[in-house]
């Protein structure tokens, strides 16, 4: 199965993890397992209880340092790593770029150039119109 990991320090009430919640449960179990990784510690919320239910793997890496939370990706063979936070508060970008996983993006929650911390990102023609393409990573 592939293997699809989300890290986020916004897995609770906070607009990106309101707008992300619902996509654990929608992917289909036969061919994808499901990670989600927290970099804040949680928070009580409906929102951050439904993110750790959905998702078939939930890991809290708040207490891990950069490297660790690293190898723990690489550990769990992680294919793609998406992470919501970019270069805003409570990133842990740091992991991103040490590539612990085959494919990596930014999403969501940071909508700029990864400056290579990212081999990938999620963009459309009005947040990256085509002439300005070849300036992000």
């Amino acid at each position: 199965r592939l293997r699809i990991a989300y890290v986020s320090s916004d897995f609770g009430e906070h607009t990106t993890g309101e707008n992300i919640a619902g996509i654990f449960a929608l992917h289909s179990r036969e061919k994808v397992h499901v990670f989600a990784y927290a970099t804040s510690p949680p928070d009580g919320s409906s929102t951050r209880k439904a993110i750790e239910h959905d998702a078939e793997t939930f890991r809290d890496f708040t207490p891990l340092s950069t490297a660790q939370m690293a190898f723990a990706i690489n550990t769990d063979g992680i294919h793609v790593l998406v992470d919501f936070n970019g270069h805003t508060l409570g990133a842990r970008s740091i992991a991103t770029a040490l590539r612990p996983a085959p494919l990596t993006l930014f999403d969501q929650g940071f909508a700029g150039s990864s400056g290579g911390v990212a081999t990938h990102f999620n963009a459309d023609r009005h947040s990256l119109p085509p002439e300005y393409a070849r300036h992000h990573t």
